[in-house]
């Protein structure tokens, strides 16, 4: 099957995000120096408002914590969809230029009308991601090939899904 398909800026923000769900995730160890300034700090903020003099400037900084805490969570996924916007507005063109040829050899894909041309064979896949829209898939951790859902018939479905069984699958949610 070969057809061209185009993706919307939403579309590839969830596919985004998908791709990252599904990345393993890296296990932060801290240093014993790190650890002694956190139970420091912890032993300092959790005794504080016992000390008359320090109860008011440890109460208001309780107070910044709490508030940097509640706004840093929609501050960020602002940031993060303005960044999403800008790589989706430079990589627009390619996105919706490409025409992919699938079948039980791998995925093909032609960008750019020719100039550059890529094949993947199931095997180099290295995730697989069922999107309610789309079947997303991983060539390596950070890049991925999204085909559509909407433009293939069930039983195009059906086949790409047995051809790509072979491909681990990973959390798109």
């Amino acid at each position: 099957m070969r057809f061209q398909p185009t993706i919307s800026f939403e579309q590839y923000r969830n596919t985004c995000r998908a791709v990252a769900a599904a990345k393993a995730k890296r296990v932060h160890r801290r240093s014993w120096k790190e650890n002694v300034v956190l139970v420091v700090g912890c032993l300092v903020l959790g005794l504080a408002p016992q000390v008359p003099v320090a109860r008011v400037p440890a109460f208001t900084l309780y107070a910044v914590m709490i508030l940097c805490w509640i706004f840093s969570k929609p501050l960020a996924k602002r940031s993060q969809d303005r960044c999403f916007r800008t790589i989706y507005s430079e990589e627009q063109e390619t996105l919706n230029s490409q025409v992919l040829t699938i079948d039980e050899s791998g995925i093909s894909c032609d960008q750019a009308n020719g100039q550059a041309t890529s094949h993947q064979t199931w095997q180099a896949f290295v995730k697989r991601i069922d999107m309610p829209d789309a079947f997303v898939f991983l060539p390596s951790p950070n890049s991925f090939i999204r085909v559509p859902k909407e433009i293939l018939p069930s039983s195009d479905r059906e086949l790409i899904w047995q051809w790509s069984s072979t491909v681990p699958t990973g959390d798109g949610r």
